[in-house]
C-alpha cells in the first residue's frame, strides 16, 4: 500500500513523467552522436576512396607519359641507327679515273699488235744491241701475263736484263700493272719503272705513265 501510495503521489505530482522524459533524452543523445560518427566515418571513407582514385589516375597518367617518352626514345634510337647505317653504306671506295693522257696512251695500242713497252731510259736503250733490245722487249711482253712478282730474265753477250710485274690494280675499270725493268751493262745495273694498262677491246697493253 505504501508503494501504491507513492506511485499515486509521484504520478500526481508529475515526477514520473519527468523522469521518463529525461531517460528518453539521455538515450537519444548517444544515438544521435553515433549517427554523426557514422556519417563522419562515411565521409572519411568517401574522401579516402576519392583520394585513392585521384592517386591511381595520376599514377596511370605518369606511367602513360613514361611509356610515351620511352617509345619516343626507342624511335629516336632506331632513327639514329638508320642514319648511321645509311651513312656507312654510302661510304664506298671508287678507284680514281684515268686521265686524258693515260687514255690517249692506251688508245695507241688499239689498232696495232702488242707494241713494245720501252720502260728503260732512252740513254740505257741506246747502249743495247738490236738483239738485246729484242730480248728486253720479249721479256716485257711475257711479264704482261706472268704472275705478279715473277721475274723474266734474259742474257746475251755478257749483258743481261730482267722484267717483273710489281703489282696489279685497276684505274677506273681498266686493269693495270706496275713494271720494273733492269739491265746490267758492264757490271752496272740500270733500272726503269712504268705502268701499263690493258685495253679490254683489243687486249693490248700500253704505257700509261
Amino acid at each position: 500500500m505504501l508503494f501504491a501510495l507513492l506511485t499515486m503521489t509521484l504520478g500526481g505530482c508529475g515526477i514520473i513523467p519527468a523522469l521518463v522524459g529525461d531517460t528518453t533524452q539521455a538515450v537519444l543523445t548517444p544515438m544521435s552522436n553515433l549517427a554523426q560518427e557514422a556519417s563522419y566515418g562515411l565521409s572519411t571513407v568517401d574522401h579516402s576512396v576519392t583520394t585513392m582514385a585521384q592517386t591511381v589516375s595520376a599514377n596511370s597518367t605518369q606511367m602513360a607519359r613514361t611509356v610515351n617518352a620511352t617509345s619516343a626514345n626507342v624511335s629516336n634510337a632506331a632513327y639514329t641507327t638508320g642514319d648511321t647505317t645509311s651513312a656507312y653504306q654510302t661510304a664506298t671506295y671508287s678507284p680514281p679515273p684515268l686521265t686524258s693522257d693515260q687514255k690517249a696512251a692506251i688508245n695507241k695500242g688499239k689498232t696495232a699488235e702488242q707494241p713494245d713497252l720501252p720502260i728503260l731510259p732512252d740513254e740505257t736503250l741506246a747502249k743495247l744491241t738490236k738483239d738485246q733490245k729484242g730480248l728486253q722487249n720479249a721479256a716485257q711482253k711475257a711479264a704482261l701475263t706472268a704472275p705478279v712478282g715473277e721475274t723474266i730474265f734474259w742474257n746475251l753477250d755478257n749483258r743481261s736484263g730482267t722484267v717483273v710485274a710489281k703489282d696489279e690494280h685497276k684505274m677506273g675499270e681498266t686493269l693495270c700493272r706496275s713494271f720494273e725493268q733492269s739491265v746490267t751493262i758492264d757490271g752496272v745495273d740500270q733500272k726503269g719503272h712504268g705502268i701499263a694498262c690493258r685495253d679490254d677491246t683489243t687486249g693490248h697493253w700500253s704505257l700509261a705513265f
